[in-house]
């Protein structure tokens, strides 16, 4: 059962498309159980591609996290799930672009699931670095207060700009 400490679910994408796009990869959950600070988490590993149609390119991406349920997860409902994200990912964009991309240690990604609030990290730091190019800083805000918005900085070269994120799906 998923909740059982030592579970692991793979999810392998074989002969999937979405748009004529063939996906490619796969998703490894693990249950880690209880941290020493007390918040379940759970170990998530995912390698992935596209093909994009029509011979386009291709993009991949792997991605390696820890998710600790700060809040919520003995309730039936999402609702009231709080999680805080820590990990970093990697990838080549479909213009052959190599980047990574690290979640701040010291301020980990933090996201509720009430409505609302899910579409974006709340809180947290992560550092995203393009090959040739100057490292992006992006803060989501403070943990402390928990302010549910679409606004976050993103600091280039010692320039911060505030941006608004996609807020048109909920």
């Amino acid at each position: 059962m998923a909740r059982d400490s030592g579970a692991l679910f793979h999810h392998e994408f074989l002969d999937f498309y979405v748009n004529d796009n063939k996906v490619l990869g796969y998703i490894d959950v693990k249950n880690h159980g209880f941290s020493p600070e007390g918040f379940h988490h759970f170990k998530w590993d995912v390698v992935g591609g596209l093909e994009l149609a029509d011979g386009e390119g291709f993009l991949s991406w792997e991605s390696h996290q820890v998710k600790a349920y700060l809040a919520g997860f003995e309730t039936p409902t999402r609702l009231d799930d709080k999680i805080g994200i820590q990990g970093s990912s990697s990838g080549i964009t479909q213009t052959g672009e190599v980047y990574t991309a690290e979640i701040d240690s010291l301020q980990p990604l933090r996201q509720k699931f009430e409505v609302g609030c899910r579409k974006h990290f709340f809180a947290g730091t992560a550092f995203v670095t393009p090959q040739g190019r100057p490292q992006m800083t992006i803060n989501y805000g403070e943990a402390n207060p928990e302010v549910c918005d679409d606004i976050a900085t993103v600091t280039v070269n010692g320039n911060t700009y505030t941006i608004s994120l996609d807020d048109t799906h909920e």
